[in-house]
């Protein structure tokens, strides 16, 4: 990416939701109090809003998903059949359609300005063995994060 490009991070509209459940579920557990526990998940929300807001910092931008990612998704499974899912299991429905909104990025911008970013070791390697279907994987526990 040239200097005077700037990336910009999608994140999809129901992992933002996925963000809220995992926030509510750990500070309900580490505090004693209802009261407490909304007044720091509230404060906890904000932040994150912080980030997705366009109006505020708008580090992050939620990606809305769309029928094309719901029809491409049956492409990403059968694309996994020759590789040996982890334990058996394979990509989630969640993962098939993070990946499936890759996918579509992909197309409109080039597999060169895309990145799927993930904490995900077969997510990653889905992407991997599947370089003309999906974009490159960021592999967050082990791959450089590209800077251009």
């Amino acid at each position: 990416m040239r200097a005077e490009e700037k990336a910009t991070l999608l994140v999809p509209n129901f992992c933002l939701a996925e963000c809220s459940k995992a926030f509510a579920a750990i500070i309900q557990a580490q505090t004693n109090s209802a009261e407490k526990a909304a007044t720091e998940y509230d404060a906890t929300v904000e932040k994150m809003l912080d980030f997705v807001s366009s109006s505020r910092q708008g580090l992050i931008q939620s990606h809305e998903l769309a029928r094309e990612h719901l029809i491409g998704v049956e492409d990403i499974f059968k694309a996994q059949w020759s590789m040996k899912p982890r334990g058996g299991e394979g990509l989630s429905g969640l993962d098939g359609l993070v990946l499936a909104m890759g996918r579509g990025l992909m197309k409109a911008h080039g597999s060169e300005r895309v990145r799927v970013v993930t904490g995900d070791r077969w997510m990653a390697e889905v992407c991997k063995r599947n370089p003309g279907l999906l974009p490159p994987a960021v592999y967050i526990y082990k791959d450089p994060i590209p800077d251009g």
